[in-house]
């Protein structure tokens, strides 16, 4: 049950934003090896970001998983960094990306605990 948060310091055009959190969710759920259906996504828009003196055009990817595998970090980096330049001509060196391990009895779901 992988959650990616996106936080944008900008707005998304409405006629892509579907299309976006449908190829970010599937990109996290091919890399981690899980069905895009236990794939959640938050889009966050008009966060207050900054980046040294940047303040504009920032997006911030957070990726919360159990037993999350550092070995994806990478892709999953070059991917989003991708992804914010495609749909928001958000640069690379203005995007970050942190990936976090959930421990196992630290995430619920369904009334269940994982």
């Amino acid at each position: 049950m992988p959650l990616l948060t996106i936080h944008l310091s900008s707005t998304m055009n409405q006629s892509l934003r579907e299309e976006a959190i449908s190829e970010a969710a599937n990109s996290l759920a091919h890399e981690l090896g899980k069905p895009a259906s236990v794939v959640m996504v938050s889009l966050i828009e008009k966060c207050q970001l900054s980046l040294g003196e940047f303040r504009d055009n920032l997006a911030l990817f957070e990726i919360r998983a159990i037993e999350y595998p550092t070995e994806k970090t990478q892709a999953l980096t070059d991917h989003y960094c991708g992804w914010a330049e495609k749909y928001l001509s958000i640069p690379g060196d203005h995007v970050f990306v942190i990936a976090e391990n959930v421990p196992r009895g630290h995430w619920g779901f369904d009334r269940r605990v994982f």
